[in-house]
């Protein structure tokens, strides 16, 4: 077994995502996203972010790139607001908000902009009649996004032009970890 395995048996790894009809990926990193794992200040565990999902509902998506950016609560600590995702734990599929302690988000209100960190994806141009859509994407990010308490991890797009109405689902997957600090 792996540590990931290790963690999935002691019911430490979730995951959740945006409504199954999608949301807009959006254009730009603004004070809105899409998709957001709000770990919340006074937590005492670090939310380390294993893997993004993207995959195409519906409309016309302009070309441009998948954003993983950062957010922290301004001065007066106002958090992240949004529809909560469903979650689950990745123990048995369970519901995760036994034990869960991130908070994922559809449709996301920030205070301030999030603050890019690195494309995760190119967003090809597609419509709903483009021969061969592609399926869901997994896009492994190997331990290089911890999501302290008062963070805050965003997905959003950054398009170009072209796009219509564009749909997609966001998702993420994530372990929980004691903080050592």
């Amino acid at each position: 077994a792996d540590e990931f395995d290790d963690a999935a048996l002691r019911g430490d790894t979730f995951y959740a995502s945006v409504a199954v009809g999608g949301v807009d990926h959006q254009a730009s990193l603004t004070t809105t996203a899409p998709f957001a794992l709000n770990n919340p200040p006074g937590n005492d565990v670090d939310l380390i972010v294993l893997a993004v999902t993207m995959g195409y509902v519906s409309g016309t998506l302009g070309g441009g790139f998948l954003a993983a950016a950062k957010y922290f609560e301004d001065s007066l600590k106002v958090r992240p607001s949004g529809t909560l995702c469903v979650a689950r734990g990745s123990l048995r599929l369970t519901d995760g908000f036994g034990k869960m302690s991130g908070v994922p988000l559809e449709t996301v209100t920030l205070t301030a902009g999030a603050v890019l960190l690195f494309p995760v994806c190119d967003i090809a141009p597609k419509l709903a009649t483009t021969a061969a859509n592609s399926p869901p994407d997994i896009y492994d990010l190997k331990y290089r996004v911890i999501v302290p308490p008062g963070g805050t991890f965003v997905l959003s797009g950054v398009a170009g032009a072209g796009g219509a109405a564009p749909r997609v689902t966001l998702g993420c997957f994530w372990k929980e970890v004691k903080r050592l600090v």
